[in-house]
């Protein structure tokens, strides 16, 4: 293994020419306190990588459900709460990581 890099998460997913390419991008604050996704590294993959990939992904998060590390959302996201709040933050997939779990801590430089 070379190096390893950290991201926060993945900001595209092209299919080239019979190749998958993900960015991914980790959250960077800046001088005037706006915080911007910076690219950190760009994976370059077989389509049957990728699906392979991907396979292996859905059977990680199946048991990080199952241990309780993540939370399956049933909800639909609705505009709002009834007392003005707005909802829960959940991805597109209908996952959420649950309130009080692990703090994060910050990368060393």
């Amino acid at each position: 293994m070379t190096d390893q890099v950290f991201a926060d998460g993945i900001s595209r997913i092209q299919v080239v020419n019979g190749t998958v390419r993900i960015e991914f991008v980790s959250a960077v604050q800046g001088s005037d306190g706006t915080q911007t996704l910076e690219r950190q590294a760009r994976v370059v993959m077989s389509l049957r990588g990728f699906v392979d990939a991907y396979t292996t992904m859905q059977q990680t998060m199946a048991k990080l459900v199952e241990s309780g590390a993540v939370q399956k959302s049933d909800e639909k996201a609705k505009p709002g709460k009834p007392n003005g709040a707005p909802p829960a933050a959940a991805s597109p997939g209908g996952i959420r990581l649950p309130t009080g779990g692990a703090k994060r801590t910050a990368r060393p430089k």
